[in-house]
């Protein structure tokens, strides 16, 4: 026991008198290469001490990277940034980590189309030699604008191939499940700044994170206001496993993303807000299939930027006081000057 102690005031000793202890070098343990949309549960090993360790994203980059509960989420193919921190103790100082991620684009990407588009047909053509019968051959054209062509014009950010859903108009942090046809409204529940919404065997959860990672506060009322790409990490349960979900954002239509719900029924992404869209209230939804196959949609009211009639109340809220101040400027030398003449 004694050696022990000895052993450890020296070590205390040389510590002090000559700096803290060189550490063993760390690292992430997990892949550095991924999926846009598709998780990656980030894990760091090696290095020294018992500090606490934390993750921040350093540079979103091109993939538009952010960390949630320790998982980092690209919404984008490209690459991005991310910074390890093992704090430090008494005997080994802060380790910081800097490490490089690529992501590919997810296999369910549907480009989207705006404007005028030209189809691709398949015509027979047959070749027959002289004095005999040929086989038909299947060749792939493509019509010229000038021939054939079939055109669709459809809203920015949409897709021509799966039509644009009907809104049941929630207000802003309230939610709707629709299934086969049939609309319940959820109940809103709000937990650690995230908005939890309920309806049947649906539940979806909601949040604001900037790119470090952290969740965007709700406002005073409850009421979670995000601003033009400003990102959003969305969780879903409730539609059938192995099925597509299609995520679109209203007011004007537009189709954000479409994922595959995983083998446990969840279904999570993190997307951007949409630079097009006008300060007020917009709507996110979910379009895919219940347990039970039927056609099933789920949509939530979301604030972005400050609303017309807000913008309204918050300027006259600010005029009133202003005003009084300004009364009172003028009016109480005025007063004061009467007062004293009465006297004399």
């Amino acid at each position: 026991q004694a050696g022990r102690v000895r052993h450890y005031l020296r070590h205390r000793y040389f510590t002090r008198r000559f700096g803290k202890a060189i550490p063993v070098a760390g690292a992430l343990s997990n892949t550095t290469s991924g999926t846009a949309g598709t998780e990656i549960a980030l894990s760091f090993t090696g290095g020294s001490g018992t500090g606490a360790v934390t993750y921040a994203v350093l540079s979103p980059g091109t993939a538009k990277c952010v960390i949630t509960n320790g998982k980092l989420v690209a919404s984008a193919s490209g690459s991005c940034t991310v910074t390890t921190t093992k704090l430090g103790d008494d005997t080994y100082p802060d380790q910081v980590v800097t490490t490089e991620f690529t992501f590919v684009a997810g296999q369910n990407a549907v480009p989207t189309v705006s404007g005028e588009t030209t189809t691709t047909i398949t015509a027979t053509t047959t070749t027959v030699p002289a004095g005999k019968t040929g086989k038909k051959t299947a060749v792939t054209t493509t019509t010229a604008p000038a021939t054939t062509t079939t055109s669709t014009t459809v809203p920015a950010g949409s897709s021509a191939l799966q039509p644009a859903p009907e809104l049941v108009n929630t207000a802003s942090a309230q939610g709707a499940a629709t299934i086969g046809g049939k609309t319940a409204k959820a109940t809103t529940a709000r937990v650690n700044n995230q908005l939890i919404f309920t309806a049947g065997t649906f539940t979806v959860t909601f949040a604001g994170v900037n790119t470090d990672g952290s969740v965007i506060p709700l406002r005073a009322d409850g009421v979670l206001e995000l601003a033009r790409e400003d990102m959003f990490r969305l969780d879903a349960k409730g539609f059938a496993p192995g099925t597509q979900v299609t995520v679109w954002m209203f007011s004007q239509p537009q189709r954000l993303t479409k994922l595959t719900v995983g083998a446990d029924g969840l279904v999570r992404t993190a997307l951007r807000v949409p630079k097009s869209l006008k300060d007020g209230l917009h709507h996110v939804v979910l379009v895919g299939v219940d347990q039970n196959k039927k056609e099933a949609k789920f949509e939530f009211g979301l604030n972005v930027g400050v609303p017309a009639k807000q913008w309204w109340v918050s300027r006259v809220l600010l005029v009133i006081p202003i005003s009084i101040a300004v009364f009172i400027g003028l009016w109480l030398p005025t007063s004061v000057r009467r007062r004293r003449k009465q006297l004399i």
